[in-house]
């Protein structure tokens, strides 16, 4: 039996909600245990067998905060069987040209670490983006503020069960 962390960082709830998904999944369609946490929590990586690490897109990049601890922690993501999820309003919504941002947002981690998949799900935002805002990513005027979609999360994570099984 493996241990699995899947350690997120969140600011409106919305990666804790997939990492808390993506355990369950995991739980029922493997043997392996698995942890939910914060990575603002004291987490002895080491621990672990391996890895699932997710946060949102801000300004169309990875949260600094998810960003600065891979950078903390790279020698030990090295060594383990990684996973990496991100959450964004705009996914799916979006111009071209921001959808291939947030798209790229992860896939650069894939030069220094071995990641085994990426994750790309929709979030949620607290209120409405202004018209300017609207007009700058082209989005239309009646999107709901919560996009979330745990069906998506729940085939990712089963696809993820059968890589890792």
């Amino acid at each position: 039996m493996k241990k699995i962390l899947i350690a997120y960082y969140t600011k409106t709830n919305t990666s804790r909600d997939i990492a808390q998904h993506i355990a369950s999944v995991l739980g029922k369609r493997t043997d392996n245990t698995t942890q939910v946490a914060s990575i603002e929590s004291d987490l002895v990586l080491e621990d672990y067998d391996m890895i699932i690490l997710g946060a949102p897109i801000h300004g169309m990049k990875w949260a600094k905060e998810a960003q600065d601890y891979v950078k903390q922690h790279k020698r030990v993501l090295e060594e383990k069987p990684l996973a990496l999820f991100q959450c964004s309003y705009l996914d799916g919504v979006t111009r071209p040209f921001f959808q291939k941002l947030l798209q790229k947002a992860l896939r650069n981690y894939q030069k220094d670490l071995t990641v085994m998949d990426i994750g790309y799900f929709k979030g949620r935002v607290q209120d409405a983006f202004p018209p300017l805002a609207r007009l700058l990513f082209g989005l239309e005027k009646d999107i709901p503020l919560d996009r979330y979609n745990p069906s998506e999360v729940e085939s990712w994570a089963m696809n993820l069960a059968e890589k890792w099984e």
